[in-house]
């Protein structure tokens, strides 16, 4: 054999070696993958790839999209259920289609997906109070697909990979690890419009829900290091001038109202499309001043799920629905449809006997509709002059479903007032005579209706189903024209016509952006904004779509054209709306320019919100006058309905200056998805829960400011870290509130003359704060008054006090007195020795708002204490009111605390028992002063 081919068979059997090796590679990839299945259902073929895996917190949550084909000659009609095996168990409702059902004509192929977030599937939410080290994990998920029919079943385990890469969202560039890395560095130059470099800009890097900050250099210059890449970084900058929540004099700054807040900030963003390049943003205030007032609102303790407007702009139509009712547990009958002027005056109410999704009122403004939820199921339609109703049926009265009984959540009144479109959460589509109640036909869609537009005309109606399709009917006959893949059922203010209605845009329930040709129902463009799309709305000429939601995506402006995205704003958003002029956008509670600037925006009260407060509907004028404002999960405390009145003109700009910011530094590092500023107040909520989860991310002071709501406010990243402690405060048994005595409180000393003192030197009702309980923080100034009163009992002069003479609380509320071994142990290990003696020994030794900070590590969190090792929880002794122990209550909270289990709108997340930290620095619950280095106990 000669050497050449000797050579040619050596190099064929090399080359059948490694594409063996690889087809076992391949082999052993796919069983990791699809690990098991069995059974098999005749000509039903499913192909589970590609298998998705995630980057968190880069990634918000997990999509996985796969499809399954009737490769046979007859129908096929197959129920599915998909739950978690590994590495725990847990039954997953957020899938699509919707009913979990497959129709699936011979040929036909559907689209099956999930999703996996905190809430299902558990991957980490990265709230505050989490631990998420970096590694690797994975969830096994099992679909099982039966024919009830022939009793044929198919079953198949699907593993999902994914990485924790980081143990936080938010990080500040200049402090950022190495957790993330990568070959993108990123060089931006901030200038205004005349072409000056901007010092103290706030840039952001972020994918949409991971970010890291920092502030423009003296030459306008921003960096950021390496990070790896992908396709959806977002570079943003924006101007922080002006932040304040103390509106203008004489209002004063704890001020409970809501108020607006017409300060502009300037914004501009750039997407990430190359991996070697610098950018140049530029910071323009907007060309508008807005001035609005509150003239009227609403308290009953129950939120509004729904609303809709005349032409005229004259009425508009509220309907009371909430997702989280545990505030208002039992509430629900008690629901109503409210007819309001838009300018506030109510017209009447209708008790509808149970809470309610759906309903509409007609162009002219003469008729209103309602459907309500479980159990009632009431169908019905209002003489929306008189405020009585026309017809009324139950669900047992609708027989024209393929359900046992029609079971709704969606309604609408066609154009000319002839037709009720009816949506049924089983699939049926139905059309009733809107004067009547009669059904004129009903059409079976394949997935619950949740969408439903007329055409101007009344000759089409377009629904939107949970197969993750449109349907375009025929009016008259029930026909139907076409269907379209729109990805999942369209959320509540997600399906709408342009204006010329040439196109349809639909916004998904589980991230779904897709614009369809309305005559053919081919797609245009799709874009996935990565979870819930709640709201779309197109602008008067047509030129643009904006859309927001829950996703990380969110809320993004489209050239609708194009498709192309034209700025993206990392904020969550519920509902939205574009002012007449089409030059501005209401989003949630905030006006926006169309370049993406902020001219203003309402403050809300937060008091009495719970998970999912964002409202769901809001409105502006045609002439931008007045805004209306709602809530949708509260308590009864709050407030579910605002009426706002006032103005926006145009106005020349002022230039964007050099930034010197004295609320916000790339020390307080802001987020991008946040809840509404927050509005001032002076109780503390003493719930350690909340307090030590916020001390998760802030020192001891500024937690205690934010509590109280005194200046200065909360930047987007504060704001982020209470909305999420304030879930766990739902979730964590609340530990005994600030004792009223004086050893604690040097306010409460009741004698005589100090209290003639304080009150000399203090308004009585700010005196009466101070005492309060719990009671209201003390500056400085405060503090240096009740220390010369309670030493001179005397008006004082305000000189400062000798440090000496302050004195440490006592030793139930000194984790440096712990007399633990353990503990003092950990103390000295941590500060050294001759350290602890000085912060043992008291005054003049003041510990630094570091070191306490770092008290925590020697008082483990009920997540991680080894009780084998006979470790405290917290310092000893630690009783509380009635002799029972702070640990035994830690003990019970991880006991019986149990994951949220509220649904459907993405509002809520669960914390895991035993993840938030309850001992952690647990006796500092106090105020500690800044400026002269003192404690004051409030334990």
């Amino acid at each position: 054999m000669s050497f050449f081919n000797y050579s040619r068979i050596l190099h064929l059997k090399n080359r059948l070696a490694a594409f063996g090796i690889a087809l076992t590679t391949l082999i052993i990839f796919l069983t990791a993958y699809a690990s098991a299945q069995s059974g098999s259902i005749p000509n039903l073929e499913i192909d589970i790839h590609p298998i998705p895996s995630g980057e968190l917190p880069l990634d918000k949550m997990i999509k996985h999209k796969f499809k399954a084909t009737n490769t046979g000659e007859t129908k096929l009609e197959v129920d599915f259920f998909v739950e978690v095996i590994a590495p725990f168990q847990q039954e997953i409702r957020t899938v699509s289609p919707e009913p979990q059902t497959l129709f699936l004509e011979p040929g036909d192929t559907q689209v099956i997906m999930t999703k996996m977030d905190e809430k299902w599937g558990k991957i980490p939410a990265y709230l505050p109070g989490e631990v998420n080290e970096p590694g690797n994990d994975s969830r096994t998920y099992r679909w099982t697909f039966s024919e009830s029919k022939t009793g044929q079943s198919q079953t198949i385990d699907v593993q999902i990979d994914y990485s924790l890469v980081d143990d936080s969202r938010h990080t500040n560039e200049a402090k950022r690890n190495d957790n993330i890395s990568g070959p993108l560095e990123i060089t931006a130059s901030i200038t205004n419009h005349q072409g000056v470099t901007l010092e103290d800009a706030y840039v952001k890097l972020t994918t949409g829900h991971w970010e890291t900050v920092t502030n423009s250099d003296s030459t306008g210059q921003a960096t950021f290091r390496g990070v790896p890449w992908r396709e959806d970084w977002i570079l943003e900058a924006r101007s922080s001038e002006g932040s304040t929540i103390c509106a203008p004099p004489p209002k004063q700054c704890n001020d409970i109202d809501p108020y607006w807040k017409g300060t502009p900030v300037a914004r501009d963003m750039r997407f990430i499309t190359q991996i070697d390049s610098d950018y140049n943003i530029q910071l323009n205030n907007p060309s508008w001043k807005s001035n609005y007032s509150l003239t009227n609102t609403m308290q009953n303790g129950i939120g509004f799920w729904k609303g809709a407007v005349d032409e005229a702009g004259t009425k508009i139509l509220l309907v009371q629905g909430m997702e989280n009712w545990i505030q208002s547990e039992g509430r629900e009958s008690e629901s109503k449809l409210f007819l309001y002027t838009t300018d506030g005056d109510l017209l009447w109410s209708y008790s509808m006997g149970w809470e309610a999704w759906g309903a509409d009122l007609s162009g002219d403004g003469k008729w209103a509709a309602f459907v309500t939820s479980n159990p009632t199921k009431d169908l019905g339609v209002i003489d929306a002059v008189t405020g009585t109703p026309l017809w009324v049926k139950t669900a047992q009265d609708v027989t024209e479903t393929t359900h046992p009984e029609l079971d709704s959540k969606e309604v609408k009144i066609s154009h000319s007032n002839e037709y009720l479109g009816i949506g049924g959460v089983d699939g049926t589509f139905l059309l009733a005579d809107l004067i009547t109640g009669k059904i004129l036909w009903s059409k079976f869609l394949n997935g619950q209706v949740r969408g439903i537009v007329f055409d101007r005309a009344d000759e089409y109606v377009y629904v939107g189903s949970g197969d993750g399709k449109a349907y375009k009917l025929d009016l008259h006959e029930g026909t139907l024209i076409w269907s379209g893949e729109i990805g999942s059922w369209p959320y509540v203010n997600g399906f709408q016509l342009s204006p010329d209605e040439t196109t349809l845009a639909a916004g998904g329930k589980y991230g779904d952006l897709t614009l369809l040709n309305s005559a053919t129902g081919e797609t245009i463009w799709y874009h996935d904004m990565r979870d819930i799309v709640a709201w779309l709305d197109f602008s008067p000429d047509g030129k643009h779509l904006i859309a927001g939601g829950g996703g990380q995506y969110s809320t993004l402006l489209i050239d609708v054209e194009t498709g192309e995205k034209i700025w993206q704003i990392p904020m969550y958003s519920f509902h939205g709306k574009f002012a007449e002029s089409g030059d501005l956008i209401l989003v949630d509670n905030y006006l926006f320019d169309l370049e993406g600037n902020e001219v203003g925006h309402l403050v809300l009260s937060e008091a009495g919100c719970v998970p999912g407060c964002q409202g769901l509907f809001a409105y502006i004028s045609d002439d931008m006058t007045k805004i209306i404002q709602t809530r949708r999960d509260i308590d009864p405390t709050a407030i579910s309905l605002y009426f706002i009145e006032g103005s926006v003109e145009a106005t020349t700009p002022l230039p964007v200056s050099t930034i010197k910011s004295t609320t916000e530094s790339t020390e307080d590092i802001p987020t991008q998805q946040t809840a509404e500023p927050q509005e001032p107040s002076n109780q503390v909520p003493m719930d350690m829960g909340v307090v030590e989860c916020l001390l998760e991310s802030m020192e001891l002071k500024r937690a205690l400011e934010l509590l109280n709501k005194v200046p200065p406010p909360p930047n987007s990243f504060e704001i982020d870290v209470l909305a999420g402690c304030m879930r766990i405060q739902t979730e964590v048994p609340s530990l005994p509130g600030a004792p009223t005595d004086i050893d604690n409180n040097p306010f409460m000393n009741n004698d005589q003359n100090f209290v003639d003192c304080m009150s000399t030197a203090l308004d009585e009702g700010r005196f009466e704060e101070l005492r309060g309980q719990p009671p209201s923080i003390p500056t400085d100034a405060e503090m240096e008054i009740a220390i010369q009163c309670s030493t001179h009992s005397e008006m004082p002069n305000m000189a400062p006090p000798n440090r000496n003479e302050i004195s440490m609380p006592p030793k139930d509320g000194n984790p440096f007195l712990s007399e633990d071994e353990y503990v003092v142990n950990c103390l000295v290990d941590i500060f050294g020795e001759e350290r602890y003696k000085e912060l043992r020994s008291g005054p003049p030794y003041i510990p630094t708002e570091t070191e306490i900070m770092s008290v925590g590590r020697c008082f483990p969190s009920t997540g991680t204490l080894d009780k084998s090792q006979g470790k405290p929880l917290f310092p000893d002794p630690s009783p509380t009111k009635g002799d029972t122990r702070i640990d035994s209550i830690a003990d019970e909270a991880v006991a019986t605390q149990e994951p949220s289990t509220s649904s459907g709108g993405g509002c809520s997340s669960p914390i895991e028992g035993g993840k938030t930290p309850l001992g952690t620095i647990a006796l500092l619950l106090g105020v500690v002063s800044i400026g002269s280095r003192k404690f004051f106990s409030l334990r």
